[in-house]
């Protein structure tokens, strides 16, 4: 699984929408992913915050207030439910969006990292991408348990 898969259904994790599989490997990928676990967390602690708000009624003479102002102002023909609803498609259409910018990041940052050139270190018997990260080319020979004593 890649981060952006992961983002992309924290929600439906959290809510335990998902099948039990998914489940599995977000939840493997959260614990070797810090970043994703983060974005896990952050959800969760907004999901458990609105879980705990409570819903009160408006006064009345709030919403004459601001119809009283959306006259005033020539905004009388949209309502208010028509701006709530605007702004929650607008959230949501934003937040896609960082999902994926953030997922098409990642693919180019892994097809940088996998396109960059390879070093070799024959000495050592391992090859060393620009990053520093070594990959072994040869059995890495050593003690075993039994070997340190």
């Amino acid at each position: 699984m890649n981060c952006f898969t992961c983002e992309k259904n924290i929600s439906a994790y959290i809510e335990d929408e998902l099948p039990q599989d998914l489940r599995i490997e977000i939840e493997s990928h959260l614990g070797e992913y810090d970043a994703c676990r983060d974005e896990y967390e952050i959800q969760l602690s907004t999901w458990e915050a609105v879980g705990d708000m409570v819903s009160k009624p408006a006064p009345d003479n709030l919403w004459r207030g601001i119809e009283s102002e959306l006259e005033q102002t020539g905004h009388f023909g949209t309502t208010l439910d028509d701006l709530a609803l605007i702004v929650r498609g607008l959230t949501d259409e934003v937040r896609q969006l960082r999902l994926e910018v953030r997922g098409l990041q990642r693919d180019v940052e892994e097809r940088a990292y996998e396109a960059a050139p390879v070093r070799d270190d024959t000495e050592e018997g391992r090859r060393v991408r620009p990053n520093g990260l070594s990959i072994w080319t040869e059995p890495v020979t050593g003690r075993t348990l039994s070997d340190v004593g």
